[in-house]
Formats: C-alpha cells, sequence, structure tokens
C-alpha cells in the first residue's frame, strides 16, 4: 500500500537518525510569516498603501473591458523603448501595414491640405508626451480602409466618438441649430 505525503513527511521526521537542526529548520519553516504577509509588510514598509493598489486594479480592470485599451498601452510602451533609428522604421511599417501608402503619400496628403485639418481647417495644437506637437492622424474608413484625409487631434476623436455615423452627424447639427 502506498504511503500519502503526510504520512511519509511523518516517519520522516520520526527517524532518530535525522539531525536536530534539520528538525528544528521544519519547525521554524512553519512558524514564518506566510509570503503574502511578507508583501503585505513589504508594502507598508516601502510606501505601497493600498488605496493606490486599488486604484490601479480599477484602472485595470476598467481598461481590461474596453477593446484595445491594453493593446495601445503595450504598443506605446513598446514604441517608446524603440531605439531612434528603428522608429522611423516602424511609422513606415506601419503606414503600410494599416493604411496602405507611404510616409511620402502622407507628406503628399499633407502638403495638399496645407498642414491643417481636412475638417477643421486648423493647425493641430495636441501634444504628446514629449510635448511635441502630434502630427495629423489618418483618417480612414475602418471597413474600406480607404484613406479620407488627415485630421487634427480634436476632429479625429469627434469622429470615432460618433463612430463614423451620418445620421448622428445630422442629429448633432440640428441640435448646434437649435
Amino acid at each position: 500500500m502506498a504511503l500519502t505525503s503526510q504520512e511519509r513527511s511523518r516517519r520522516y521526521r520520526a527517524k532518530p537518525g535525522m539531525p536536530e537542526r534539520k528538525r528544528e529548520a521544519r519547525r521554524q519553516w512553519g512558524q514564518k510569516p506566510s509570503v503574502r504577509e511578507r508583501l503585505r509588510d513589504y508594502g507598508r514598509r516601502y510606501g505601497k498603501r493600498p488605496e493606490v493598489k486599488a486604484k490601479k486594479r480599477d484602472q485595470w480592470r476598467v481598461d481590461r473591458e474596453k477593446p484595445g485599451v491594453l493593446e495601445r498601452k503595450r504598443e506605446n510602451e513598446r514604441k517608446r523603448r524603440m531605439k531612434p533609428g528603428v522608429r522611423e522604421g516602424y511609422v513606415e511599417w506601419r503606414f503600410k501595414n494599416f493604411y496602405g501608402f507611404s510616409v511620402d503619400e502622407y507628406t503628399a496628403l499633407l502638403a495638399k491640405q496645407m498642414g491643417v485639418c481636412a475638417i477643421c481647417s486648423k493647425a493641430e495644437t495636441s501634444r504628446n508626451a514629449q510635448g511635441k506637437v502630434r502630427p495629423l492622424s489618418v483618417d480612414h474608413d475602418h471597413i474600406t480602409r480607404r484613406v479620407r484625409g488627415l485630421l487634427c487631434n480634436r476632429c479625429n476623436r469627434f469622429l470615432g466618438m460618433i463612430e463614423d455615423d451620418i445620421t448622428i452627424l445630422r442629429q448633432t447639427i440640428h441640435y448646434l441649430g437649435r
């Protein structure tokens, strides 16, 4: 008959030849605080406040529910860590794979629009994390992937919020005309 692990360990500890220091070490191991308790103490000692952790955890849960948010955060982190020479190659790759045109075509479209937004005819004013003015966003049809033009951040977000729905846009115009 096979012994359970508890029976084996009980027999092993009861052996008369087992050195006393091993028995003592095993006895002390059972008295050590659990990993969770040690991490909690570490957090208290080094200023990891539970409310900050809870806020980050809640934000992660909210982000997890939104489609594409975590992927965008990972993508932004990856771009931030890129070497300077690699970044330009990535931009070219992204234009080609996502929009089907090159950086030269982007530059030509930017010149055709005279460097301003296709909707509001204003230059881009929003800034990225490094404080630089963002380039105009490429607006495209999400079904056909056909590029429609270059938009500022505000107009691009507006189109995203109305989900490119013309009826919502008409209702918005009607609402503003009151």
